[in-house]
């Protein structure tokens, strides 16, 4: 049963990673933002405030379960953005600008996502 949750999960994020590119590349503001650089600051946030949010699941001990809880979950978002970039953008290599973008959607709408199943409660 995890590995539906998994796979529907990784679907969620390469939809999001797709509406990544589509919007990113039409807002320069977003452009010049969607980095190397800032997509790993925004990734270790991105940890960090998943673990935050699960501190509350039942199944979660203590701040490493919810640490390895969290890059579980970046793990999903991460491959979500790439088969985006796959499928989307159609390039032979995976890490072009345009996985940045989607990185960067899959990361703002998975935040989204994640503060309504999770925080409101």
């Amino acid at each position: 049963m995890d590995w539906i949750y998994a796979i529907v999960s990784i679907i969620f994020y390469a939809v999001f990673g797709a509406i990544g590119i589509s919007v990113i590349k039409g807002n320069k503001t977003l452009k010049n933002f969607s980095n190397k650089k800032n997509l790993i600051v925004l990734s270790i946030i991105y940890v960090l405030f998943i673990a935050l949010i699960f501190r509350n699941e039942p199944e979660v001990a203590d701040f490493v379960d919810q640490i390895i809880l969290s890059l579980g979950n970046y793990i999903a978002t991460y491959l979500g953005a790439i088969i985006a970039v796959k499928i989307v953008i159609k390039s032979k290599t995976i890490f072009c600008k345009e996985f940045y973008y989607s990185l960067s959607g899959s990361i703002g709408l998975g935040t989204v996502l994640m503060f309504l199943f999770y925080g409101i409660g």
